[in-house]
């Protein structure tokens, strides 16, 4: 499908706007991403927490919910 661009910026701007599709998906690969690296640097955060806080290995099993 070829999209036309009336905006007066020319062949640039159309090829642009054959690469938005590709755009969103890195878009979407990077935010994933993003999120695990977030996830997982929280979880490291609150397993310190509770590793410093708890009185023996089992009160970190037991408030992590680890089985």
């Amino acid at each position: 499908m070829r999209v036309m661009c009336s905006c007066g910026y020319g062949d640039g701007a159309r090829e642009d706007l054959h690469r938005l599709p590709v755009l969103a998906r890195e878009l979407v690969v990077r935010s994933d991403e993003l999120i695990r690296r977030s996830h997982a640097d929280l979880k490291r955060r609150i397993l310190g927490d509770y590793a410093r806080n708890a009185h023996s290995f089992t009160d970190v099993v037991y408030a992590t919910g680890v089985n």
